[in-house]
Parts: C-alpha cells; sequence; structure tokens
C-alpha cells in the first residue's frame, strides 16, 4: 500500500508525505509544523526524509522534523542544506518506507536539483513532476 498525500506549506507550497505499510517519508519540508501536526493528528511517525534540492522552502523543516525520526535525511549533496546523513548523486538508489527510489539529476531550477523515480510493477511516481513550484 502506497499513500500520497500533500500537506499545504507557507501561501503557495506543499510537502508531500508518502505512507507505507512499513512507515512514512516526507519530501522537502520547506516547514515543520505542518508536518508535525498533520503526523500528529493521523498518529503516525515520521520514518525518512528526502530532499531535492537547497531552497528555503524546501529545507526549511528539516533540523527541527530530524528530531523526531526514525531513519535518515537525504539529499543533494550541498553544504547549505542542514541535517543531511545520505548524499545521493545521480543513478545512486535509496530506500524508504519499503520503497526503492532512483536518483535522477535534474539541475536547471537549481545545480544541485534532483528527482526521486520509482518504478515497480504497482507504482510510478516521479517526484519532479508533482512538486515543483
Amino acid at each position: 500500500m502506497i499513500n500520497i498525500q500533500s500537506i499545504k506549506a507557507f501561501s503557495d507550497n506543499y510537502i508531500w508525505l508518502i505512507t507505507t505499510n512499513e512507515g512514512n517519508l516526507v519530501i522537502d519540508p520547506g516547514e515543520s509544523k505542518p508536518v508535525l501536526d498533520y503526523l500528529q493528528e493521523h498518529t503516525l511517525t515520521l520514518t525518512d526524509i528526502l530532499i531535492t534540492h537547497h531552497h528555503y522552502d524546501h529545507v526549511g523543516g528539516v533540523v527541527e522534523l530530524k528530531r523526531n525520526i526514525s531513519g535518515r535525511v537525504a539529499g543533494p549533496s550541498n553544504n547549505q542544506i542542514e541535517g543531511l546523513d545520505i548524499n545521493v548523486t545521480h543513478g545512486m538508489q535509496i530506500e524508504s518506507c519499503g520503497l526503492k527510489f532512483e536518483v535522477i539529476e535534474i539541475p536547471g531550477h537549481t545545480l544541485d536539483h534532483i528527482a526521486y523515480f520509482l518504478n515497480d510493477k504497482n507504482h510510478i511516481f516521479l517526484h519532479h513532476l508533482m512538486n515543483h513550484n
């Protein structure tokens, strides 16, 4: 089972929460409070955080959320992203919550911008298309 939920952040952005039978991960948490509120309201525990690029509206909540995760924070190598546990690059695979994502470098919006691609017989998910503003 996979469920993808948007959590509103700021006035014009979203944080994506992916829930599986094995855990919960968020992508690009620009704010921590909306995520913490959602998790509390739905009695969920955060497992991992995936980051696509260094802009504040995508990483601003990482440090606070990291205090509450059982897993790790993964994202592109950039010293502007506090709290990274794993630096990912093009072609790497990263597993989170029972899902295996391929990392695809997509420079343009930023030089360090990456996407997480999930392709299996049950799910096809390309993060960048769902969460870019």
